[in-house]
């Protein structure tokens, strides 16, 4: 849920403005994060078509948007918080497929973030953005799986500077088409936003504009027909790093349309094939290490039983 909806002209002065910044200047409640956010969401139109973040705006334009609205998320004890992991200083939870990790703006109430702050309301105020209370790491609305939080400030600036140098160990159990995968690789290409799409991020050359380093390791497990069950170790995992990345390759994730794959009438839709299996780290006393794994959730471990995989990787 967003707020009521705004509808501004682009004045001739503002011509030739990034989208972001023009919505921020025109709304400073918004702010430029949350002006991003919203076109990365597809929540602005300018002149009748979705547009990203860093479109220039022409003159006499119409860019149609959410209002500004609260902009920290709330609490929603409603809902309920998978803790598979908690200490003093972090904890570790897990999100279902179809739920997005954080709120756009403080009305939505369906998001794991709004559970956290539930079940653990001294985490308001803790991290960068308040629509984000204690989030290390995010996961795509249609990924299921394990996310860090960080319980106090300190431990979020640790955990923060542990996942930005690859120390933090995330493993992802995925199903691809299987058009020549091999048994083994690293796809290790920079990452960028479309500029044609905001709901997808493309490959990109390395030092081109807004593009960043990504690698993601994989080991085939088992294979069946086209279908390929794989084990996938993404450090830093940008922003789709392994649904674009699999897609770049021939191989997208099964049910990820967007990227290319194949529709699942047995998945919901828009419910990857993809599941955050483990985390894991070493800690930084007197922060604890953990290391926290947690199965295939029942749509996808009986969806691929059902077509063939024998021992799906857990």
């Amino acid at each position: 849920m967003v707020g009521e909806k705004r509808t501004l002209v682009v004045e001739v002065s503002e011509a030739g403005t990034r989208l972001d910044r023009w919505l921020a200047s025109r709304d400073a409640a918004l702010g430029r994060r949350r002006a991003k956010d919203l076109c990365d969401a597809g929540c602005v139109w300018v002149d009748g078509r979705r547009a990203g973040k860093s479109l220039p705006l022409a003159a006499g334009a119409t860019v149609c948007f959410p209002s500004s609205t609260p902009r920290a998320a709330a609490p929603n004890s409603d809902l309920y918080l998978d803790i598979r992991y908690e200490s003093e200083h972090c904890a570790v939870v897990h999100k279902i497929a179809g739920q997005p990790t954080a709120p756009l703006d403080g009305l939505e109430r369906g998001t794991l973030a709004n559970a956290v702050l539930a079940n653990f309301p001294a985490l308001r105020g803790v991290g960068t953005n308040p629509l984000e209370p204690g989030l290390i790491h995010r996961l795509d609305n249609g990924t299921s799986g394990l996310l860090i939080l960080a319980k106090t400030q300190p431990a979020f600036e640790v955990l923060k500077r542990a996942l930005a140098l690859g120390e933090i160990e995330k493993e992802y159990v995925a199903v691809v088409h299987d058009r020549g995968l091999p048994d083994t690789g690293i796809i290790d290409t920079p990452l960028a936003p479309s500029p044609h799409n905001a709901r997808r991020v493309v490959v990109a050359r390395l030092g081109s504009r807004h593009s960043r380093p990504a690698g993601t390791a994989f080991t085939v497990t088992a294979r069946h027909g086209d279908l390929a069950m794989v084990s996938v170790e993404a450090k830093r995992a940008l922003r789709h790093q392994i649904r674009a990345h699999f897609a770049s390759i021939g191989c997208p994730l099964v049910n990820d349309e967007p990227y290319g794959g194949e529709r699942v009438t047995r998945l919901a839709p828009g419910r990857h094939a993809l599941h955050a299996r483990r985390v894991a780290w070493v800690g930084n006393p007197p922060i604890l290490g953990f290391d926290v794994t947690s199965p295939l959730p029942e749509d996808l471990r009986s969806w691929v039983c059902e077509i063939g995989f024998a021992n799906p990787l857990a």
